[in-house]
């Protein structure tokens, strides 16, 4: 898994890691603990991150991100990096996203 994450002021951000699950539709759980061939990778800074989503009917859906750190440093040096902010953008970006696809759209 391979994300770029860009700053308003457009600094570009690599990060790399590996989906833990996946269940289409429903789950994703994935780390930056490792990459390809479970290679340990971001020693300074481990999370695993959880997406929910919940179908509510009558095309509404509830979205629920939750992330783990392994120390309350981690915590503590994710919230200073802006994620609250940041995951909260991603989700104004999902939002629109979804409003682009077509009626019947498995992810409409």
């Amino acid at each position: 898994m391979y994300v770029t994450m860009q700053s308003p002021d457009g600094d570009s951000f690599p990060n790399t890691g590996i989906y833990l699950d996946v269940t289409p539709g429903k789950q994703v759980v994935f780390s930056n603990s490792f990459s390809e061939n479970w290679t340990p990778e971001n020693p300074d800074f481990q999370m695993v991150a959880i997406l929910d989503f919940e179908d509510l009917g009558n095309g509404m859906s509830r979205y629920t991100a939750t992330v783990k750190h392994w120390s309350a440093g981690d915590r503590e040096k994710h919230k200073a990096m802006g994620f609250a902010d940041g995951w909260n953008k991603v989700l104004d970006q999902l939002i629109e996203v979804a409003g682009t696809l077509p009626t019947g759209h498995p992810y409409s």
